[in-house]
């Protein structure tokens, strides 16, 4: 598997640099580089992150306006780990546009990962302005406010989540966690009992539904 993967993968990047050698003035080109180098990286991992991110500036100094290049390089450095230089990536995302709902989902969830839970907070809420129907960044707000304890707020957004994707049972969960945690166990236990319907075995929600 790993050979198929690896021929896959390095047929991927030849298709690309022909591409590029063609017209070395498309930047969506520079992109599928990139995105061919990304698919070495489990294997790969140095050079595979070195030539992706090499073949994405390229693509952004031919197409320096376009934010979800920048955002492309983000979920690059962030895959490797890099936080600091995916923030930086981001904030020039968000530079270029404001309202941008992956970039600001993408710096919540970074913001996070840190512990700050107040300017991650913030970042949903912005991304759930700009992208009201996408469950998504209701979900990171939801559980966002059940983290800081805003039971109220956690089951607003969660609820938003849930009302956009009614089969997420990890979304009906949190929200009848949130429910009970905030006072209101009764609107919880239909939410809970569904659940279990659907995971007669799941622990978790056996306890959910006793509590």
């Amino acid at each position: 598997l790993k050979n198929k993967y690896l021929v896959k993968s390095q047929e991927a990047v030849d298709a690309a640099l022909a591409a590029v050698k063609i017209n070395p003035n498309n930047y969506q080109n520079f992109v599928s580089l990139g995105r061919a180098y990304e698919l070495a990286v489990p294997f790969d991992k140095a050079g595979g992150f070195d030539n992706a991110k090499k073949s994405y500036d390229e693509a952004i100094k031919l197409y320096p306006g376009n934010p979800y290049l920048y955002l492309m390089q983000a979920r690059l450095e962030t895959s490797a780990g890099t936080k600091d230089a995916a923030k930086e990536r981001l904030t020039e995302a968000l530079s270029k546009k404001q309202n941008f709902a992956d970039a600001l989902y993408l710096m919540s969830q970074l913001s996070a990962g840190e512990s700050k839970i107040e300017e991650a907070i913030n970042y949903a809420v912005e991304a759930v302005r700009s992208a009201p129907n996408d469950p998504l960044v209701y979900t990171q707000a939801g559980l966002l406010f059940y983290a800081k304890r805003d039971y109220q707020n956690a089951v607003l957004a969660l609820r938003g989540a849930l009302e956009r994707d009614p089969n997420n049972e990890n979304v009906a969960y949190f929200l009848a966690l949130s429910l009970r945690d905030g006072g209101n166990g009764a609107a919880a236990i239909p939410l809970a009992e569904e659940l279990l319907k659907r995971n007669p075995n799941n622990q978790d929600i056996k306890i959910l539904v006793s509590s």
